[in-house]
């Protein structure tokens, strides 16, 4: 480079360097077309061009020498952030675009390190400085197109996508909210409206105080910006806190807003909320952006509802039990749910789109749906009925069926549809029913005869007792007697087993042990079976005793008995074996909720035809029988359950097909307690010629009792009727120690018969007797809870001490 020093003469030699700028760099720096100075290393002005002396209405000459902070930026020293120090520092080209506050304008300023040195030797910096500011205009402009279509692009990318409304609520906050040149501080929200409620919902928000969040979660129409917007349905824009902003809190930066109406026609469907620097103008491009983007919103909005209905309706339909199916006017499906297709044995992935529906339905279904239901839905809508579906392993499955025709808007059938439901359960359930009302009329024929033969039983029993009295030893009259009060016996005996069956038994747990009452059920148990099955018993060794009542026992014994007897159509072997077992933590092959302990189990194992598992899971249900139609009542093995529940125990099975089944039955084990004298044995007690008012509407088994109190020592006073009985009681009032009188009587019943006694008398002693008092006559207020009872039929002895029991009892 080829350096000059301009003398005074203005001769130039070579190599030599310039101590003072002369002419021909002034013409240098003039014919610059922006602001061009020539700076030493302190700021001090050497030269500068027309530009930068026109811009401060000052000569060119008149700058020379002048420090440039204060001469061009009137301070006294550089100001932060100026290039010239840092282009001193580095001694290197340094370029910077600033914005001056007081102007509004850019201007790119750049520094130069030159070659020329100033007179003390230092570097001399070619300072130029361009104003930039439509430069910086034309690229803000450029930069928000771009921003604006990216974030178009964004959420139209998205809403391809299969994404929920959430997630695109939060992805357009998310853009928004970026745009550095629109909102303050990243803050937003997005309201949905309620649209029945007229209110806003936050359901979206970035950058929001707990204050706002909890201020603004929901917005009536009307209240507040974003309240307006959403009730007049146009953007709503403040570039400050005012009164407008009605939702407010200490300490809140002052900010702007816009709220923007999220429309679909003349429905307001949310409103996006952007807080934007105070101060910012509203520019009509954007707010016609945002309405686009608000624009773009709705329909995202719509359409995810859209499809979020939709798939409801989907899920719905596919977690229904029932077909939904959809076919063409020409009668090929066009949609079968997947219940449906599992119902019919159709794979998930078979195309049956274009199959007749005839396809789906034996020939006399389809003839009803053909003739009847298609006719009659395109005639009234709908149609409703029976009919049943074929299925692809060729079962028929009962359904009823419901036809839907839909027309188009000028009234021709578009398409129909259908929906079928598998009524094979409800049709059983029905057969149950109605097997349960004749099982229950039974039922309660067989509690009514069993109650009046109870009293006809009361008087052979009570007849038979006497003549025994009568009668000598050695007798053959007595050995009659004998015999019929043997008969009468094991006839109540039947009628408790009638009771049982009719549950109108009174459950009497006592101490059984379990030997004693197998050995003396076994010869019925021979007979029940048959011959051609081979009954073993092992019930041996030291007394077992357990808590129950001996009916249910017998109940228990005789229907799995019977259960084995039919599981062995051929023949076989039935084995019933009693032994005593202590059961521990370990023993995990024992049912369910079993505790430790004691007990005593009964096994009742057969050689017949065995039960799958499927069927072993369902054979406590009641009514559910493998049996033939006629054949059996699927009650036996429920009421076994029910009654080994009843008295505390548990029960299990084991079986396989063709090997047998094995019914075990455990019962707490209690310690045997001395043996009670028997009726016979046992001393009766006598009365003392107390009175007892005794009412029975049975007229024979009132004489019967009426005799056998007082052989044993009483005084007795006879009523038919509760009414009877009142008027009796007043007769005899004071002199009445006892009244015995049975429960289900014309005119007035033992119930209300004890209540107007305890009005007359509350200490009044009352003894019920009846065939059949179980847990209901007493829930129903028959008999109240603490009278004595005593079931028919029963024997003198038992009677007598009954009696002497209560009047030896202190009332109250």
């Amino acid at each position: 480079m080829v350096y000059y020093r301009i003398d005074e003469g203005g001769s130039a030699m070579a190599d030599q360097r310039i101590l003072v700028p002369g002419a021909d760099v002034q013409s240098l720096i003039d014919a610059l077309p922006s602001y061009a100075m020539l700076l030493d290393e302190n700021h001090r002005i050497l030269a500068a061009n027309s530009a930068v002396a026109t811009a401060f209405s000052v000569k060119p000459e008149d700058l020379v020498g002048k420090y440039c902070p204060s001469a061009i930026h009137g301070l006294d020293h550089p100001f932060p952030g100026c290039p010239m120090e840092e282009a001193v520092e580095t001694n290197g080209p340094v370029s910077r675009e600033l914005f001056d506050e007081a102007s509004g304008r850019w201007v790119l300023s750049q520094i130069f390190p030159t070659a020329l040195k100033s007179e003390g030797g230092g570097t001399i910096y070619l300072h130029l400085v361009q104003d930039i500011t439509e430069r910086k205009r034309t690229e803000a402009e450029l930069e928000k197109k771009s921003d604006i279509q990216s974030v178009v692009n964004t959420m139209l990318r998205s809403s391809l996508e299969d994404v929920s409304l959430d997630s695109m609520l939060h992805l357009t906050l998310d853009l928004l909210t970026s745009l550095p040149w629109l909102t303050f501080e990243s803050r937003g929200a997005i309201f949905i409206a309620d649209e029945q409620e007229r209110a806003l919902l936050m359901r979206v928000h970035k950058g929001l105080s707990e204050e706002i969040v909890k201020a603004c979660r929901r917005i009536p129409y009307g209240r507040c910006m974003c309240g307006r917007a959403a009730e007049s349905g146009e953007i709503e824009f403040v570039d400050k806190l005012d009164e407008m902003h009605e939702i407010t809190y200490e300490g809140i930066t002052p900010h702007g807003h816009y709220c923007v109406p999220i429309r679909a026609g003349d429905r307001v469907l949310g409103v996006i909320n952007l807080y934007l620097r105070e101060g910012h103008r509203r520019e009509p491009w954007e707010a016609e952006f945002l309405a686009a983007v608000a624009n773009a919103l709705a329909g995202i909005i719509q359409h995810t509802r859209s499809e979020e209905t939709r798939a409801r309706l989907t899920a719905i339909i596919e977690a229904t039990s029932d077909l939904v199916g959809i076919a063409g006017t020409d009668q090929r499906v066009l949609f079968v749910n997947g219940p449906g297709r599992r119902m019919m044995g159709i794979p998930e992935d078979e195309d049956i789109t274009g199959i007749e529906i005839r396809e789906f339905h034996p020939g006399w279904a389809y003839q009803t749906v053909a003739s009847k239901g298609i006719p009659a839905a395109v005639r009234d809508g709908v149609w409703s009925g029976e009919t049943a579906l074929q299925t692809r392993d060729g079962r028929e499955i009962p359904v009823s069926q419901v036809i839907t025709a839909h027309k188009k808007p000028d009234g021709s059938i578009d398409y129909m549809s259908t929906i079928l439901r598998d009524v094979t359960e409800n049709r059983r359930l029905q057969a149950q029913f109605v097997h349960a009302q004749k099982m229950d009329a039974v039922g309660r024929l067989a509690g009514g005869v069993a109650h009046d033969f109870n009293n006809l039983l009361s008087v052979i029993i009570s007849y038979s007792s006497s003549i025994l009295e009568e009668l000598p030893v050695g007798s053959e009259l007595r050995a009659d007697a004998e015999e019929i009060r043997k008969a009468g016996l094991r006839a109540a005996a039947l009628t408790r087993q009638l009771l049982a069956f009719s549950r109108k038994q009174t459950v009497e747990p006592r101490d059984v042990n379990v030997q004693d009452a197998i050995g003396e059920l076994s010869k019925m148990l021979v007979r029940l079976v048959g011959e051609h099955i081979d009954l073993k018993i092992s019930a041996g060794g030291a007394p077992r005793v357990i808590r129950i009542d001996p009916v249910q026992l017998e109940q228990v014994l005789v229907n799995l008995a019977i259960n084995a007897r039919d599981a062995m159509p051929h023949g076989g072997a039935l084995t019933i074996a009693v032994r005593t077992v202590l059961v521990d933590r370990e023993q995990a092959s024992l049912p369910a909720g079993i505790e430790c302990g004691e007990y005593v189990q009964i096994g009742v194992e057969d050689t017949g035809v065995g039960m799958s598992q499927e069927i072993m899971q369902k054979i406590f249900e009641p009514f559910f029988t493998t049996k033939l139609d006629g054949k059996g009542t699927g009650l036996g093995l429920s009421m076994v359950y029910g009654a080994v529940k009843q008295n505390g125990g548990h029960i299990s099975v084991s079986s396989e097909p063709g090997r047998g089944t094995t019914f075990t039955v455990w019962f707490k084990r209690v310690e045997p307690k001395a043996a009670a004298a028997s009726d016979a044995a046992a001393e009766i007690p006598r009365g003392k010629g107390e009175t007892i008012l005794l009412v029975e509407d049975d007229e024979s088994a009132r004489r019967a009792t009426a005799r056998m109190l007082t052989a044993g020592g009483y005084r007795i006073i006879e009523a038919r009727n509760g009414v009877e009985a009142l008027t009796s009681f007043k007769a005899n009032q004071g002199s009445v120690s006892m009244v015995i009188s049975d429960v289900v009587m014309p005119s007035m019943g033992g119930g209300e018969l004890e209540a107007r006694l305890r009005e007359m008398d509350p200490a009044t002693k009352i003894l019920f007797v009846s065939g059949y008092l179980d847990d209901m006559v007493r829930a129903q207020g028959v008999i109240g809870a603490g009278a004595a009872v005593l079931g028919k039929p029963f024997e003198r002895g038992l009677l007598l001490r009954s009696v002497r029991m209560l009047l030896d009892r202190n009332v109250g």
